[in-house]
């Protein structure tokens, strides 16, 4: 015979819940949120609606906390300062690289020309360099 299912397992836990021996009689009732007015169409373009209302709204969704209340310390303005330089540096660096890297595509590009153009401007430049 098969022997009883221990404490442990999720079975008898099942079948010690006294939610399961209710009265299933609730379950049949009409739930307050439907209304037998509203089609399956209408209700849920009532609820989109509902959405776009509160998402329209000011003060909906999640915001960042200001910054708030104190005034920096004489060091933290300092260490701010710096940080403020330092990005100024980074950028300045990453200008000069970007317009290097434009000037060897200006050059890349070039090379790229048709070769009549580019015999055409090389020997406008002999002539240029001769004359």
């Amino acid at each position: 015979p098969p022997t009883a299912p221990s404490g442990r397992t999720r079975a008898a836990r099942r079948q010690a819940s006294p939610s399961l021996g209710l009265d299933k009689s609730l379950a049949t009732l009409p739930r307050a949120s439907d209304d037998p007015a509203l089609s399956n169409k209408e209700a849920t373009a009532k609820k989109v609606g509902d959405a776009m209302l509160r998402a329209t709204l000011g003060d909906s969704g999640v915001k960042k906390r200001k910054r708030g209340g104190k005034e920096a310390s004489r060091r933290q303005k300092e260490r701010m300062g710096k940080a403020v330089e330092k990005a100024e540096a980074v950028m300045e660096r990453l200008d000069k690289k970007r317009g290097d890297s434009m000037k060897r595509g200006k050059v890349v590009k070039e090379r790229r020309d048709d070769w009549g153009v580019l015999n055409e401007k090389i020997e406008g430049e002999v002539e240029a360099v001769k004359g």
